[in-house]
């Protein structure tokens, strides 16, 4: 994105600014990208005669998953029960789904429980959880908000989600993720597995970050 480049088209502006995403499966790759990305900067100033100057407003990581938590949240996912639409709602959805020409095959709203996967899928997207999860056990599910296929920061998911869809998958979600809760503080023993899982799979990896331990917030703290 853009965010400055200048405001005439026949002259050289004075200053312009560019901003990023550097993004990919682990961070450690993202450390890597970064560096690369940065050096073609200065290679660009290098060939123009001008200087270049960055900044990094934040930086996440991969979400370590946790087979236990989500396993318990399975349980009480089913014990909770899917969300259940009505007509209306399942017509507004079909109609939502006409404006997605990829869109894939089935139902417009998912009525179902998929089982939790013999290993862990990778998401895409940004989230600040991922950060979390280095430090302690997390868990994570989706409710069906939306209709099926919307692409994600799309104006198809929120005409749903405010709507009486989103709030009925919303309230399951919330259910099953309060069940776990409980789970957790009255169980010793799914605590106790939960962290061994998440240091099995954390292992010996450092937890670093990009962004300068002298920074500021980019946002002034009162």
């Amino acid at each position: 994105m853009i965010t400055d480049g200048g405001v005439q088209p026949n002259v050289v502006p004075p200053r312009a600014s560019v901003w990023y995403y550097v993004r990919a499966d682990a961070h450690r790759d993202v450390v890597e990208y970064y560096a690369w990305v940065k050096r073609i900067a200065e290679g660009a100033a290098l060939m123009t005669q001008t200087r270049v100057d960055w900044s990094i407003d934040t930086d996440c990581h991969e979400q370590i998953p946790n087979r236990i938590l989500a396993d318990a949240i399975d349980r009480n996912l089913r014990l909770v029960g899917p969300p259940r639409f009505s007509d209306e709602e399942h017509a507004f959805a079909t109609k939502i789904r006409e404006t997605l020409p990829d869109a894939p095959k089935g139902p417009a709203l998912i009525e179902e429980i998929q089982p939790v996967t013999a290993e862990p899928r990778l998401g895409l997207g940004s989230t600040d959880i991922g950060d979390v999860s280095w430090h302690a056990p997390v868990g994570h599910l989706r409710a069906a908000t939306q209709a099926n296929g919307s692409p994600g920061h799309s104006w198809q998911i929120t005409a749903c989600t405010g709507t009486s869809i989103g709030e009925k998958g919303g309230a399951v979600a919330a259910k099953a993720l309060a069940c776990t809760t409980l789970d957790l503080l009255t169980d010793s023993e799914l605590r106790r597995q939960a962290w061994s899982d998440f240091r099995e799979r954390r292992g010996e990896q450092p937890y670093t970050l990009l962004i300068p331990t002298d920074q500021a917030p980019p946002i002034p703290v009162e």
